[in-house]
């Protein structure tokens, strides 16, 4: 597993979430592993940006939420992975939501990123 965890408040570090990052976290990632990128942000909705990511290198991907309540703190996670099985799993599959219909893919490169594309409304 590797997890990219690299996000301070909403501030979005574009690099490593383009198509190129991506490539490197695939050569580094074993058969049947999984990469867990963490997407919450108050202002923009960063799960197109990693299935885009995901669809371009033949991988997939789901949204995994976190649902808190209270004073707790929530987050979302991307779970990106070759092995689809991982995802079909039960208990994978229990905690993944699907993408609603309206939702795309975008795709981020190091030449380029839309963050305007991925505001939320």
């Amino acid at each position: 597993m590797l997890v990219v965890d690299a996000f301070s408040s909403d501030s979005i570090p574009t690099h490593l979430l383009t198509r190129e990052a991506f490539g490197v976290y695939l050569r580094h990632l074993a058969e049947g592993g999984a990469l867990a990128v963490h997407v919450t942000n108050r202002y923009l909705d960063l799960k197109p940006v990693v299935r885009g990511a995901a669809a371009e290198l033949g991988l997939h991907a789901e949204h995994v939420p976190s649902f808190g309540q209270g004073l707790l703190w929530s987050s979302d996670w991307m779970v990106v992975t070759r092995d689809r099985a991982l995802l079909e799993d039960e208990v994978v599959s229990a905690a993944t939501l699907p993408p609603l219909p309206h939702t795309g893919a975008v795709v981020w490169t190091d030449d380029g990123s839309d963050l305007l594309g991925v505001l939320k409304r």
